[in-house]
């Protein structure tokens, strides 16, 4: 080995887990909305129920779930798939009726 090479020390390599922001019940949640709507995978909803930066229906549809229940009111529900598929589905077609209504 050369005199003038300074060997670097070995650094261990650190796996950094992703942090979910996501609940646990929020994911049980939305994979089971879109079990029983028949939502299929792809980005059809990211705009209408989402904020426009999800990767999927699943990510808009858990987005949309964070930001109008709380756990707290889901656990009170009687029928929360019920309920919860019911207004998501009002929410969409409120969503589409005001797309068609703006003018071009």
């Amino acid at each position: 080995m050369n005199r003038n090479v300074i060997p670097f020390p070995q650094q261990k390599k650190v796996t950094i887990a992703r942090v979910s922001k996501v609940p646990s019940y929020v994911r049980k949640l939305a994979a089971s909305l879109m079990w029983t709507m028949q939502i299929h995978e792809g980005l059809a909803l990211v705009f209408i129920i989402g904020e426009g930066d999800e990767y999927s229906n699943k990510r808009a549809i858990e987005t949309w779930l964070m930001t109008h229940y709380t756990e707290e009111e889901v656990s009170s529900m009687e029928s929360p798939l019920s309920s919860l598929g019911s207004s998501l589905a009002n929410h969409i077609t409120e969503h589409h009726y005001n797309k068609e209504a703006l003018p071009c």
